[in-house]
């Protein structure tokens, strides 16, 4: 009974949801649907079954793909992506590949597509729903093809692409696709027709925009404004990671300082600040972090709210403020049990870990460092946990073990705080009488 009551449910708001959609498919408009699903969704979460709250999401979040906003992978990923035979793993991974697409991460965009075509083939799903699927996978997957050059009989798959185009918003996507093909092959006429109807025809979609761009690449004229913050938000992106492994935050603040001269969507403005924060309190200047952080309105959401009250943390620790800082590692838990999240407990752990350490508090944390801390992943993480380790030694009294946590944490942490704090406490043990030095 259960199951045919959700299958209702489902039933009725697939209907709504394909009114609301119309916009899209027949005008390339995705601001109503955004609109409509934002208005049901303002007086706060509804009684209603999982099933539909999950589609209003995933119509949701493909609102805000088709109108090129900034939208993280991570944000279609859902749980559901646990169990590959659900049915939605397909679907999630393909809107992933399409994000990425987007963006110009031909890599992160490959493994996506890998991922929706396990999903796609493993599980068994409802016709209609297939064939959207299937849509949506051809759309990325071609896309790749076209990057990589892998061109054998593309075109006739493009064509029959746009020949099975059902509204707008599709024939304009395949059309697209038609003139990327054209514009590899070097048929710049055809290439300049397919583009120029894309544009054309593409409204207030992310097609317009990219179809805009390669008109543009075609001219020789430089790249739209979007596309330039975009490219220089690649930048951003690829020295974020470059940070965790090098462990030196300036090429990212010299990625975020070239960021600013581009026009920078609003929704982006909040994670850039953080990005900045974060480096900043990893280079030790607190002051012009905390500047950056009061800009962060305390009711952002999510992960950015998290971020504000762990770097705040992280910088009482440093002060000596250890109590408050264990009142900010609490409201992250209470976020963390608010939202039904796991992810989040390490980083509050070493918040309180350290704390108390500062205090000269040891006792009871073995266990946590034991689940915690395994001196493995990227290089950041490695001194970070290299240097709470060496405080824990230091506390329990194993002063040959703490110097080699010390002396890792200090040879391989470079500019960042962490290295320096590690080489002061160094210093300090080697100077200590049980050392036999003074």
């Amino acid at each position: 009974m259960g199951e045919l009551m959700t299958g209702i449910a489902c039933g009725r708001a697939l209907k709504k949801l394909a009114g609301m959609a119309r916009p899209l498919w027949e005008r390339c408009d995705p601001m109503p649907l955004k609109r409509a699903i934002e208005n049901r969704y303002a007086g706060g979460p509804r009684r209603e079954r999982q099933l539909v709250q999950d589609l209003y999401t995933t119509y949701y979040v493909g609102a805000l793909i088709a109108a090129g906003e900034v939208v993280t992978p991570e944000s279609v990923m859902k749980a559901q992506l646990e169990d590959r035979h659900s049915g939605n793993g397909a679907l999630y991974w393909g809107l992933a590949a399409l994000i990425h697409i987007q963006w110009e991460r031909w890599d992160q965009a490959l493994q996506a597509q890998v991922q929706a075509m396990a999903n796609y083939d493993d599980c068994p799903l409802r016709r209609d729903v297939r064939r959207e699927v299937q849509r949506l996978l051809c759309v990325t997957g071609y896309a790749l093809k076209i990057h990589s050059s892998t061109l054998e009989g593309l075109e006739d798959d493009l064509s029959a692409l746009a020949d099975s185009a059902v509204n707008r918003f599709q024939r304009v996507e395949a059309r697209l696709l038609l003139g990327r093909y054209h514009l590899t092959v070097g048929n710049t006429q055809a290439a300049r027709d397919h583009l120029e109807f894309a544009l054309a025809q593409g409204g207030e979609t992310y097609v317009g925009l990219l179809a805009d761009d390669l008109l543009r690449e075609l001219e020789g004229r430089e790249p739209s404004p979007e596309r330039q913050w975009r490219r220089a938000m690649l930048r951003v992106e690829e020295e974020t990671r470059r940070m965790a492994d090098t462990c030196d935050p300036w090429p990212l603040l010299a990625a975020l300082e070239a960021v600013q001269a581009c026009q920078i969507p609003a929704p982006a403005r909040t994670g850039l600040r953080m990005l900045e924060a974060t480096a900043l309190v990893n280079l030790g200047r607190e002051e012009e972090a905390e500047a950056l952080l009061d800009q962060v309105p305390d009711q952002e959401q999510g992960d950015y709210r998290m971020q504000k009250l762990q770097l705040r943390a992280i910088l009482c620790n440093r002060r000596g403020r250890t109590e408050e800082a264990e009142e900010l590692a609490g409201k992250m838990e209470e976020l963390m049990v608010q939202a039904g999240r796991d992810n989040g407990r390490r980083e509050v752990f070493c918040l309180r870990c350290t704390a108390r350490l500062k205090r000269g508090e040891a006792d009871g944390l073995e266990e946590g460092l034991r689940r915690y801390i395994t001196c493995g992943g990227p290089l950041l993480s490695q001194v970070g946990d290299h240097l709470l380790l060496g405080r824990y030694c230091l506390a329990v009294g194993r002063i040959e073990e703490a110097g080699e946590h010390l002396t890792f944490a200090a040879e391989r942490g470079g500019p960042m705080y962490v290295g320096k704090e590690a080489a002061q406490l160094l210093r300090t043990l080697r100077q200590s009488p049980r050392d036999g030095k003074n």
